[in-house]
């Protein structure tokens, strides 16, 4: 990048929670003769090497020893034994179970809460546990449906989902062309579908990615981002390539249709500068490392409220959640709860329709840009408010120092809550919560004692 205020940009958008990683083949290197050699290329080699003695001259000349997908099809097309070429695989990468790079150690540091990567390998898991997170691993299986380990994530506890399977189970490795083919077919016709958590977050019109030596030189690529929602949006994100990407006349034609839309800014840095320049832009900005408190749940009879914020202001809201339910208020925060997948703004409907108690949208400095998709969760919530009673609750607004207030709010006779003062503004809003909720349970409480009398 040019600048420091680029880097500074780009740490805000991850360290508000709405910026994905995504990690390419290229990320993970090994030491090789004189040169940094990415992990499937090294495998690659190693496959070229035993093919190579059964081919003629003429296609000896034509084998790219540096495209998996292309020397293990042939492989496979010679031997027809998808089972040892899976084991073969497996192997390989289990030589490297226990390594990381420096490059992932820095990108560890970081507070990405959703991590995708396209290879086998376990550096970013590696290097996340170094960084004393504790991160969980799932896969995706092209060849069968499975269960999702992970239900939340968070900068703690990060998920590490690996699209082109994991050697822990070899079968769900997409090696060859026809597997790569296979794995675009299954995933376009949902069959198996990738977890609703995974394209819930990725298609979400305000999360933003950080790509990383994706290879957007490759066509396949078009299909999958439409595939997955990542075409489609509102917040601008980034791709690290290679200087041989930029040098190809041909690679224009690709920075031309991913960045059409301006949301996609490519650049080119080496993979260590950028992670290293990257994390002090984060430290700078977000100060020394807190340690993690684990404060106990609310009671399952709590009420539960609903935050609805800006993606800038996520730092804020946090704390918000935190402090919320250690006065005994359940939070149904999006990150965690989401399960929408394709369909995330209908259950998003739903939950603030019928599942949740209450509604606090959170007006901070975020909310002063003129679109957002908390402007769609507020237009839901009033409806539902305008549908009770006089005097029962269900939005509650709150306002940080900004003292920023949005018009649509002022027809509400409950005024807002000031979290300025953190301790105080959520004393307040945890109190009007729960008075209100007790007040709903007593008078459930009595109505139903007068329909058991009148029985």
């Amino acid at each position: 990048m040019e600048n420091l205020e680029q880097y500074e940009s780009l740490a805000s958008r991850i360290l508000g929670g709405n910026c994905v990683l995504v990690l390419g083949p290229d990320a993970s290197t090994i030491d090789g003769v004189g040169e940094k050699v990415p992990l499937y290329t090294a495998f690659a080699r190693r496959l070229a090497d035993d093919v190579s003695k059964r081919l003629s001259d003429e296609q000896r000349s034509d084998l790219n020893a540096d495209d998996l997908r292309h020397v293990s099809q042939i492989w496979q097309e010679i031997n027809r034994n998808s089972a040892m070429l899976q084991q073969k695989c497996q192997r390989f990468y289990e030589q490297y179970a226990s390594e990381t790079t420096e490059f992932h150690r820095n990108i560890a540091a970081l507070p990405f809460q959703v991590c995708v990567t396209t290879t086998p390998d376990d550096f970013l898991f590696n290097a996340m546990t170094l960084e004393k997170k504790t991160p969980v691993r799932s896969f995706y299986n092209f060849k069968r449906a499975q269960e999702f380990r992970s239900s939340e994530f968070s900068v703690e506890r990060p998920l590490i989902y690996h699209l082109y399977g994991h050697r822990e189970k070899p079968e769900s490795l997409v090696i060859t062309e026809n597997d790569l083919i296979d794995f675009l077919t299954n995933v376009i016709r949902k069959s198996p579908p990738l977890p609703e958590q995974i394209t819930g977050i990725l298609s979400r019109p305000d999360s933003s990615c950080l790509f990383v030596d994706l290879g957007f030189k490759n066509w396949y690529l078009r299909v999958l981002m439409r595939s997955l929602g990542l075409m489609n949006h509102t917040e601008k994100s980034v791709a690290l390539e290679p200087p041989e990407f930029f040098a190809q006349s041909k690679q224009h034609q690709a920075m031309l249709y991913f960045s059409a839309g301006n949301t996609m800014e490519f650049q080119q840095e080496s993979l260590n500068e950028f992670a290293l320049r990257l994390r002090k832009a984060y430290e700078a900005i977000a100060g020394p490392r807190e340690e993690t408190v684990t404060l106990p749940e609310p009671p399952a009879t709590a009420p539960m409220a609903f935050l609805s914020y800006a993606s800038e202001d996520r730092e804020i809201v946090e704390r918000l959640s935190q402090a919320m339910k250690a006065g005994g208020v359940a939070i149904w925060v999006d990150r965690q709860n989401l399960r929408g997948g394709d369909n995330w703004e209908r259950v998003i409907a739903h939950v603030i329709e019928k599942q949740v108690n209450y509604f606090v949208p959170v007006q901070a400095i975020g909310m002063t840009r003129p679109e957002g998709v908390f402007y769609d969760e507020i237009r839901l919530a009033l409806a539902r408010q305008n549908r009770m009673r006089d005097g029962v609750k269900f939005v509650i607004p709150v306002h940080t120092e900004s003292r920023f207030r949005l018009e649509r709010l002022n027809e509400l006779k409950f005024n807002s809550i000031s979290i300025a003062a953190m301790s105080d503004g959520v004393n307040e809003l945890v109190r009007s919560i729960l008075e209100d909720w007790n007040t709903r349970q007593a008078s459930m409480g009595s109505v139903a004692a007068m329909s058991s009398m009148s029985n």
